[in-house]
């Protein structure tokens, strides 16, 4: 391999790093600024969030490693949605 090569190789190692950097910081911010409060029909997508108005039902867990899973439906009424808790407790 010759000169060129190698300055292909690095700088192809820099921007791998560079973006794995980039997730790690991402996803390092979004968990230590702790759960957001929202509604169910506010809330957003794939954030940690606590919403205020869930009647989440406890006989509907299933779990899947840390991870349990509940079924869950807006106090006012309305379709029911899954809910994932990290730690395994509602």
């Amino acid at each position: 391999m010759g000169k060129s090569g190698g300055l292909i190789l690095l700088a192809l190692g820099g921007l791998v790093a560079s973006l794995a950097g980039q997730t790690t910081w991402s996803t390092w911010q979004n968990l230590s600024a702790g759960p957001v409060s929202a509604t169910v029909a506010s809330a957003p997508a794939e954030q940690w969030i606590t919403l205020e108005d869930a009647a989440v039902r406890c006989d509907t867990r299933r779990t899947a490693g840390r991870s349990a899973f509940y079924e869950a439906s807006p106090k006012a009424g309305g379709e029911v949605f899954l809910v994932q808790v990290a730690d395994g407790r509602a």
